[in-house]
């Protein structure tokens, strides 16, 4: 049993922490939260997208969403200033991870890119092909050949799945496009053969998307790259062929910029029609038509 002086003593030592909690309640439903150096700061949000049903997205480890065709995306609120793991998962995907910076009374965003495992490649056509390029406007596939010091160009159709016309390529100049606009006339990727960089642009006036932490990213530096696309109905992806793959490379530097393969061989190269989810990937010699959304 307390005798009086320790009921007292009681009694005031909860008194003391009462008032102590009073204001820590108070800011935290004011969102104040500590930051990463403990500072007092108001808390800021994250939302997370993927264009795939049945993603999983996780924040430091812990599931937030299992994402369905009417939500795609989790939007997760009064988080402390500082960084966080989010990984984006779906079994017939590569596991797509990045560090994001929450900052006080700003929501940071990110829209996942789901690459397939697997692109279900099946082999169109066989040959010693040493080029492939696209005649956008007759739908046609451009295959050349060399063949008795003389070179063939053969016009496939991926229509109607043959080749219709083979015909012996004139020594005519080739103009070889090395800009890409995106379908709103945002954006812009550029190749510089001479300084070998591949860079993104901005076109219009601030505010920037966050994928454009400045006007001007260098995706890739250092690479020959032999051709590159926007990713189908993304603005903030590229394509590119260079070195042993074809590779998504992501606009986003935050937290590092995310390069992932779509496909490897030798020394692909590969053309993509408007509109189109398929590649048509020709290396070493044999053509290929590959998916990029998993059909499992």
């Amino acid at each position: 049993m307390l005798n009086p002086l320790k009921r007292k003593i009681l009694f005031w030592l909860s008194v003391l922490i009462f008032l102590a909690l009073v204001p820590v309640t108070i800011l935290y439903s004011l969102g104040w939260r500590l930051d990463d150096a403990w500072n007092l700061k108001r808390t800021g949000g994250l939302y997370v997208a993927a264009d795939i049903s049945g993603t999983e997205i996780f924040m430091d480890g812990e599931l937030q969403k299992r994402t369905n065709l009417l939500q795609s995306g989790t939007f997760v609120d009064n988080l402390a200033p500082g960084k966080y793991r989010v990984a984006v998962l779906h079994e017939n995907y590569l596991p797509w991870t990045k560090e994001l910076k929450v900052f006080s009374q700003l929501v940071s965003e990110a829209r996942a890119l789901l690459v397939p495992r697997s692109t279900n490649g099946k082999v169109v056509l066989k040959g010693p092909f040493k080029e492939i390029k696209a005649s956008f406007g007759e739908g046609l596939i451009l295959l050349t050949e060399v063949r008795e010091k003389r070179t063939f160009v053969h016009s496939y159709s991926p229509l109607e799945e043959k080749i219709l016309k083979s015909e012996l390529k004139q020594e005519t100049e080739e103009e070889i496009l090395r800009e890409r606009l995106d379908s709103r006339e945002s954006s812009k990727i550029v190749w510089d053969g001479a300084a070998k960089t591949l860079k993104a642009s901005w076109l219009k006036e601030t505010p920037f998307p966050y994928y454009f932490p400045a006007p001007e990213e260098t995706l890739l530096a250092g690479k020959e790259v032999r051709n590159f696309e926007y990713f189908p109905k993304r603005r903030d992806v590229a394509i590119a062929a260079f070195d042993n793959g074809i590779w998504t490379v992501e606009f986003d530097s935050r937290g590092g910029r995310i390069i992932q393969p779509i496909y490897k061989g030798k020394s692909p190269d590969f053309v993509l029609f408007p509109g189109e989810n398929q590649l048509y990937i020709l290396d070493d010699g044999i053509l290929i038509k590959a998916s990029l959304f998993s059909q499992g």
